[in-house]
Formats: C-alpha cells, structure tokens, sequence
C-alpha cells in the first residue's frame, strides 16, 4: 500500500536484517552456550522413512514457487496472496488425483482441523480496535506525535511495544493507516517493518506463530511458561532492535 518495490526493501533492508540477526546469534550464544556445549541425545525411530517421495518433490517445488512469488511480487502480473493461492489450489488437486477422491479429501480436512480457531477472535477484535482508532482520527495524532528528528527510533520502538499489544499482524495495518494519514520518511516504514518481525522475540504475542507455539509447548508438555519466553524475549530482542534501528538510521544519513 506504500509503493516500496522489491528492490528497494531488499536494499534498504539487508544490513539491518543482517545486524539483527547477528546480534540475536551473539545473544542467543551467550545465553545458552553451556547448553549447547552438551551431548543431545536423539531417539532413533526405525521407521523414520519417507514413503511418498514423488509427493514430497512436489510439495517443495510448490513451497519454493511460493517464497519466489512473494519475494518477485513487485515484477508479476498477480499479487502474492493469489499465487499463493493458485499453489494451494493446485496442490489439493494433485493430492486429490493421485490419492483418489474419497482417500485424499480427509487430508485437507484433518489439515483444517489443526488450524488455531481460538485464536481468531484475538486477532479480529484487535482489527476491530485498529479500525475504530482509524474513525476517531487517533491514528493521524499518533503520526504527528511520533513523526520528527527521531521517527526511526520512535516509530521503530512504539511499533514493537504495540505488536506485542496487539499482534504484529493488527499493528502492521494500524501503522500503515498512519503513514497514509500524515507524510513520512520510507526509513520510518522500513523500521516499523524491522519492528514488526521482531516483535515475535519479545512475548508470544507478539506475532501468531508465537502463540502457536506457546500452545504447542504446552500441548506437548515442554516446560516453557509464559514468563520464562518473555524474559529471554527482552533480552534478545532489545539488542536486536537497537542493531537494526542503527543501522537504518546510519542509512538513512546517507541517504540525504
């Protein structure tokens, strides 16, 4: 919705990404380095096979077409969400034909089941916040108030604090009512951005993927609380915050 072409992003976003990520390495290396230093132990399962290896071929080629449509979606005629799609489309067809109708349809079935229904009203609740703060005329103060001198840093810290609010998804789309409500610098964007992968370090909610995977911990009987993900979630993901926004801010001084 803000024009930024895929080059552009891949530009603007390599040496932070890489900073970040370095950074969480570090951190992360700190952090459990005497773990890591021990033996695991793995469970050897004899039937640990692939069966279908035809299948597995097709359903990587599928993924790859996938991240490529999304990566090139500023080059090709269709937007991302539809190649995606299609893919999709086009793998239960493929599963449909080769399996047989009746066989292959419990699998897209059982597939559907495992999908985090009891997340959904957390996520359409906090779009229904983004959208009545967009009616009230919030959103365009909050631009004013953290446009300035400082709008990497300031957009790039309010932006983690409120997808850990609200989910990184909700966040996304309240931040961009604000950068079409007031004018901004693309650096400010591409901090919100920086700020909205992150987010998923700092607490569970702060992206879906964290609170399914919270849920599976526990589903599982993996002894990691709430808490204990957001304890080693600040730590690392302050650092990793503060990598990035510095060096989009170093860019974007030479940029001007």
């Amino acid at each position: 919705s803000l024009q930024i072409s895929w080059a552009d992003y891949l530009m603007a976003m390599s040496l932070p990404s890489l900073a970040s990520g370095l950074v969480a390495y570090l951190v992360l290396l700190l952090l459990f380095s005497k773990k890591l230093k021990k033996k695991i132990e793995v469970k050897e399962e004899d039937d640990a096979c692939i069966e279908d290896k035809a299948s597995l071929a097709v359903c990587i080629a599928a993924l790859a077409i996938c991240i490529l449509s999304c990566a090139l979606s500023s080059f090709l005629p269709l937007p991302s969400y539809l190649c995606c799609f299609i893919v999709a489309i086009a793998l239960l067809i493929f599963s449909l034909i080769k399996g047989g109708v009746a066989h292959s349809v419990r699998k897209p079935l059982c597939a559907l089941s495992r999908l985090p229904y009891s997340l959904l009203p957390l996520l359409l609740g906090m779009f229904v916040i983004v959208f009545s703060l967009k009616e009230e005329g919030i959103t365009e103060a909050i631009g004013h108030f953290l446009s300035g001198d400082y709008g990497i840093w300031s957009y790039g810290a309010t932006s983690l604090l409120a997808a850990n609010l609200t989910n990184n998804i909700p966040m996304s789309v309240l931040y961009e009512e604000i950068f079409l409500s007031v004018p901004y610098d693309a650096f400010e964007v591409y901090a919100v951005i920086l700020s909205s992968n992150l987010a998923a370090y700092l607490t569970p909610f702060g992206a879906l993927a964290g609170l399914i995977f919270i849920s599976k911990c526990h589903s599982e009987d993996v002894p990691l609380t709430f808490s204990k993900f957001c304890v080693y979630g600040i730590i690392i993901a302050i650092p990793c915050l503060i990598a990035g926004l510095g060096v989009l801010q170093i860019e974007s001084l030479l940029m001007r």
